[in-house]
């Protein structure tokens, strides 16, 4: 088994050949948003990549069925019913919809693996869950970090870090072979191990995240293992997989 991180979005292109497992990681907020819907009862989730795109697949759904969800900047679109913090993922909001979403960076990585053979979401609210599958699955993982607006985000590099040093500790010493991205992922992940709370202020997406009075998504999106429960992206749609 090898295990590959790509660090920034447009590493993932060079990285993946078409072969591998994918684990999407938006770490600040689509992941922990997505997987949090679907614990909550929502039928599925359809990533989509413009607000506009989002709009016209609205208009096919009978009333009450569909919800527009999504962000951009951070901020909730102008029209959509819920944003992209996980607290708004409520079950009185979500259950038995479907939730038409769209983000900034998440929904847009999870549309560039959809070649893959297994796509599924992962944060660290459900590490656990990640790390028991990608273990189960003789293949290739690419552990593909969202980024922001392209540029590298510390939460999703230390959240693929925490993923992989899970994986060599539950192989009890047959490790899967690791590229650079995942090295590189383990040492970030070892500095702030011990507090992830301090990490997520310090990073530019949580010191947005506050500045618009949303210091609250990062305690939710932070809560490791949180979740036993894996999003998995199959026709352009994303179910749940329970562990």
């Amino acid at each position: 088994m090898t295990v590959s991180v790509s660090l920034l979005p447009a590493e993932f292109t060079r990285v993946a050949t078409g072969d591998e497992h994918v684990a999407v990681i938006d770490a600040f907020r689509a992941s922990t948003s997505i997987i949090t819907a679907l614990a909550n009862g929502a039928e599925k989730i359809l990533p989509l990549s413009t607000p506009e795109e989002a709009r016209a697949r609205f208009a096919a759904f009978s009333e009450n069925k569909a919800v527009l969800c999504g962000e951009r900047g951070s901020i909730r679109i102008r029209g959509f019913t819920l944003g992209n913090s996980p607290k708004e993922y409520s079950r009185e909001a979500v259950q038995d919809k479907i939730i038409l979403y769209t983000s900034t960076n998440g929904a847009q990585m999870l549309n560039q693996a959809v070649y893959a053979p297994e796509v599924l979401v992962a944060g660290f609210v459900n590490c656990r869950a990640v790390v028991r599958r990608i273990a189960r699955t003789p293949s290739s993982w690419v552990l593909a970090c969202a980024g922001t607006n392209g540029h590298f985000s510390l939460e999703d590099a230390v959240c693929a870090g925490m993923i992989a040093t899970r994986l060599i500790h539950l192989f009890h010493g047959k490790n899967p072979i690791l590229n650079d991205g995942a090295h590189a992922a383990m040492s970030l992940f070892r500095c702030y191990a011990s507090n992830l709370i301090d990490m997520g202020k310090a990073s530019q997406q949580g010191q947005i995240l506050s500045s618009l009075g949303l210091e609250e998504d990062l305690t939710d999106c932070l809560a490791v293992d949180a979740y036993d429960l894996i999003p998995i992206l199959h026709d352009g749609e994303l179910k749940t997989d329970s562990e």
